[in-house]
């Protein structure tokens, strides 16, 4: 029992680190502009960063700590927490932010109403589906365009996902720890906005496949 804690807490830590690493890897590259807030153009100062650290130190989830920095109007829905973000290209988005239950087979919502307004779900956020052990087979809409880092890290018993050719950005370690996983992508090569690292565990991808082709696949 302490062997499988130890090691639940390291796999937690190596987790952790390397969403700290993702932060770093942004402020090098693009100093204190690239610690903007995509989904609502908030700048984070470095006292604000240390103070979202310093919560998950102290015991908050990763998860819960990203969804309360949120600037825009938050909700549940279909056991998602999402938050409606705004884009100066495209308005008002729906960015899913923490998945709430343990279910096997999820479904993601192309459209969330909020307000009597009919918005699309264009962002799965970081570590979204993260550490969910009975997670097998995600649905995720042709709306989405990115997958945040490590969004789909750590489900052991993923077995297949369909990437829609609409995704024009995955974080890095989006699929970590998933050795049993194929992955089905409507594009036919990876993209460049995809981190080099969004595939790390080298699972298997079967490139240009269209749903159908998934469905009939996996079948």
């Amino acid at each position: 029992m302490c062997h499988e804690i130890q090691k639940r807490e390291k796999e937690r830590s190596k987790s952790f680190a390397k969403q700290v690493r993702l932060w770093a890897k942004d402020y090098d590259k693009f100093g204190m502009g690239g610690l903007r807030h995509s989904g609502n153009n908030r700048n984070w100062a470095a006292e604000e960063r240390f103070g979202l650290v310093s919560k998950v130190l102290s015991g908050h989830s990763l998860s819960s700590v990203v969804w309360n920095s949120y600037v825009g109007m938050h909700g549940e829905i279909y056991n998602f927490e999402y938050a409606v973000c705004v884009d100066d290209d495209i308005g008002k988005y729906i960015t899913m932010v923490d998945f709430l239950e343990s279910d096997a087979y999820v479904s993601i919502p192309e459209l969330i109403e909020v307000d009597g307004e009919k918005l699309e779900v264009k962002a799965l956020g970081d570590g979204l589906f993260a550490d969910n052990a009975n997670l097998k087979r995600v649905v995720i809409p042709g709306s989405v365009t990115s997958i945040g880092a490590c969004a789909f890290a750590n489900c052991p018993s993923l077995s297949s996902i369909y990437i829609p050719g609409n995704v024009a950005t995955i974080g890095e370690y989006a699929f970590d720890h998933n050795t049993s996983l194929t992955i089905y992508s409507e594009a036919s090569s990876a993209i460049d906005g995809w981190d080099e690292n969004w595939n790390d565990e080298n699972c298997t991808v079967v490139w240009g496949c269209t749903f159908q082709e998934y469905l009939q696949a996996i079948a």
